[in-house]
């Protein structure tokens, strides 16, 4: 299974994660903008069978201009193409599952340092169960 992990920032805040993606056997990838992501995600559809992705992004690489809710616009631009990957939401922002839960591809907002529900998201998008 492929990870695809979508943060600008990934190094700081994704130890963790990463640690528990290859101690389950997992592979990931990064993508640190908007664009970056939508890019890998188009190119291969079928590559990545879960998303761990920031709300705060910038748009591209330059970090020039920030989107406040930049990775809602990753969820609705692949849905629009019905591109379908289980997702999950890291964010230091304030957030509600109640809000995400009108795209298909939301499984949860990731708790800062569970790891036992990073490890059952993943385990549930290898099964395709989300």
């Amino acid at each position: 299974m492929r990870v695809l992990i979508i943060d600008d920032g990934p190094d700081k805040k994704y130890k963790w994660v990463q640690e528990i993606i290859v101690d389950l056997g997992f592979a990931y990838d990064v993508a640190e903008c908007i664009n970056q992501a939508l890019r890998n995600i188009y190119k291969s559809p079928k590559r990545y069978q879960a998303l761990i992705l920031d709300m705060q992004l910038p748009r591209y690489m330059s970090g020039v201009e920030m989107v406040g809710k930049g990775g809602e616009e990753i969820l609705k631009r692949t849905e629009r193409k019905n591109i379908i990957i289980p997702t999950v939401i890291n964010s230091t922002m304030p957030l509600r599952d109640e809000y995400f839960a009108k795209y298909k591809s939301f499984y949860g907002i990731l708790p800062i340092y569970n790891k036992a529900f990073l490890a059952k998201f993943l385990e549930d998008s290898q099964k395709g169960i989300f």
